[in-house]
C-alpha cells in the first residue's frame, strides 16, 4: 500500500514537471514571436495611434483654477458653477 502511494506520488511529480516544462516552452515561443522591431517610424506611428482624439481632449479646455477665491470670482462673473476636485494624494477614487 505504501509502495503504491509512493509510486503514485512520483508519477504525479513527473507529470507536473513535464507540464511545467511544456508551459515554459510555449511561453518562450510566444514571447519570441511577439517581439517587434522598433524603428523611429514605427514608434511615431504607435504614438499617433494612441494619442487622444479632439473629443478626448475636451477636458483641457476647462478653465482650471487652483485658487478658491479666484474660482469664486470667475464663477460669479461667468455665472457658471464650480467643480471642486479634492484628493488625498492618490487617484484611487477616494477624497
Amino acid at each position: 500500500m505504501r509502495r503504491a502511494a509512493s509510486i503514485l506520488l512520483i508519477i504525479n511529480l513527473i507529470i507536473a514537471i513535464l507540464a511545467g516544462v511544456r508551459g515554459l516552452a510555449i511561453s518562450r515561443a510566444h514571447s519570441a514571436s511577439t517581439v517587434v522591431a522598433s524603428t523611429p517610424a514605427l514608434i511615431d506611428e504607435q504614438v499617433k495611434r494612441l494619442d487622444l482624439t479632439e473629443g478626448e481632449r475636451r477636458w483641457e479646455r476647462v478653465g482650471w483654477v487652483y485658487d478658491v477665491d479666484r474660482a469664486l470670482q470667475l464663477s460669479k462673473e461667468l455665472k457658471r458653477p464650480i467643480l471642486a476636485y479634492a484628493l488625498n494624494g492618490r487617484l484611487d477614487g477616494r477624497c
